[in-house]
């Protein structure tokens, strides 16, 4: 390949505008631009640069930022609470609907304390409790403890649920 040969040819630098600042050459260019644009589409964008456009714009991007982050914080709260649990954690009855104890209802306190386990409850043993809260047993006695974002939340009350001889629920007791 040859080198170029630069003797023969004619370069012609045009000055730069005397501009006394960059800014003053942009919106010379801008105004240009605009002088382009169909007067439809001017007036469009005039409406959408009104102050009273642009408030409630702002208003309304306020409150989706608000509430987006209100939702990122309780989801990635739970989701925390999730990933700290053991891998084999048996979590799926979680999200199943919850059974309702009533008085006379007919329970034996393993059926119980199998429940509370799948719905995320650990047996108290003075551990962390698991994300649901805690329960214990006790002679004809489960006590059931939320966390305190169960409490406060969802208002889950501390409880304790008697068990008679013929394992009937004979009473249910709001601990405090």
């Amino acid at each position: 390949m040859k080198p170029c040969d630069l003797t023969h040819r004619t370069v012609v630098i045009k000055p730069l505008p005397a501009y006394g600042d960059w800014r003053d050459g942009f919106l010379d260019v801008v105004a240009t631009a605009w002088d382009k644009v169909p007067p439809r589409l001017r007036r469009f964008a005039a409406w959408w640069i009104q102050p009273r456009v642009l408030v409630t714009l702002s208003a309304i991007a306020i409150c989706f930022l608000g509430i987006g982050i209100h939702y990122y914080t309780v989801f990635s709260a739970e989701i925390d609470a999730r990933l700290t649990r053991d891998v084999f954690d048996n979590s799926a009855r979680i999200v199943a609907s919850p059974i309702n104890v009533n008085l006379g209802d007919q329970f034996s306190m393993e059926e119980l304390a199998s429940y509370l386990d799948a719905a995320g409850y650990s047996p108290s043993s003075g551990e962390e409790p698991a994300a649901q809260g805690s329960y214990s047993v006790g002679h004809g006695t489960i006590d059931v403890t939320p966390t305190a974002y169960g409490s406060s939340r969802l208002g889950l009350l501390p409880t304790r649920i008697e068990i008679d001889s013929r394992r009937r629920v004979s009473s249910l007791i709001e601990l405090k």
